[in-house]
C-alpha cells in the first residue's frame, strides 16, 4: 500500500477517535450535564481546519487519478468533491452552533445536539464510503507511477506549504484533544 493511502487511512482513524470524544461530550450535554467546553472547542477547531487544509486535498488528487484511469469506479463513488464541500458546510454550521451554545449557555429543543449529530453522522458515513469503495478502488487501480505523480503534485502545489507544518500542528492538537478526552471527557 502506498504511503499516501496509509496516511489517509490513519487520518480517518484519527478523525474517528475525535468523533468518539465529541459523541461523549454531546451525550453529557444531552443528559443535562455540562460538557467540557475546552475539549469541544478544540474538536471544533480541528475539524474546521484539518479536513479542508490537509486531508481532502490529498483525497482530491487521488480521486482525480482514479477518475482518469477508471471513470466507471469513480462514477460509482460519486462526486467526492461535492461531499467535501457539503461536509465543510456542516462543519461550519456545527461550529456556529457551538459558538451560540457558548454565548447562550444552552440552546432550545436540542438544536445543538441535532447539529452535532448531523455533522458526526455525515462524516462517519463519508469516511465509511471512502474506506469501503474509494480507497480500495484507488489501491486496485493506481500504479506506482500514479502515486509518484500524486506525491509530486502534493509537493509542487500550494498544499505542500501547508501540509507539513500544518499537519504537525494539527497532529499535536489531535493528541491534546484525545489526552483531554481521556483525562476528563468520559
Amino acid at each position: 500500500m502506498d504511503q499516501i493511502l496509509s496516511e489517509l487511512y490513519e487520518e480517518h482513524r484519527n478523525m474517528a477517535a475525535l468523533l468518539d470524544a465529541l459523541e461523549r461530550q454531546i451525550a453529557v450535554h444531552d443528559g443535562g450535564g455540562t460538557p467540557d467546553y475546552e475539549l469541544l472547542e478544540a474538536i471544533v477547531d480541528y475539524f474546521l481546519e484539518f479536513p479542508d487544509h490537509t486531508h481532502h486535498p490529498k483525497e482530491d488528487l487521488v480521486f482525480a487519478k482514479l477518475r482518469l484511469h477508471d471513470p466507471e469506479a469513480a462514477a460509482e463513488i460519486g462526486d467526492l468533491h461535492t461531499d467535501h464541500v457539503e461536509l465543510a458546510g456542516l462543519t461550519r454550521e456545527f461550529a456556529t452552533g457551538f459558538d451560540r451554545l457558548l454565548e447562550a449557555g444552552a440552546l432550545p429543543g436540542g438544536w445543538f445536539d441535532h447539529l452535532a449529530r448531523e455533522f458526526i453522522d455525515f462524516l462517519r458515513r463519508h469516511m465509511q464510503m471512502e474506506e469501503q469503495r474509494f480507497l480500495p478502488a484507488a489501491e486496485r487501480t493506481l500504479t506506482k507511477a500514479d502515486w509518484v505523480e500524486i506525491r509530486a503534485d502534493l509537493t509542487l502545489s500550494d498544499i505542500a506549504t501547508l501540509i507539513d507544518p500544518e499537519r504537525r500542528r494539527l497532529d499535536a492538537l489531535r493528541k491534546d484533544i484525545l489526552t483531554l478526552s481521556d483525562d476528563g471527557g468520559r
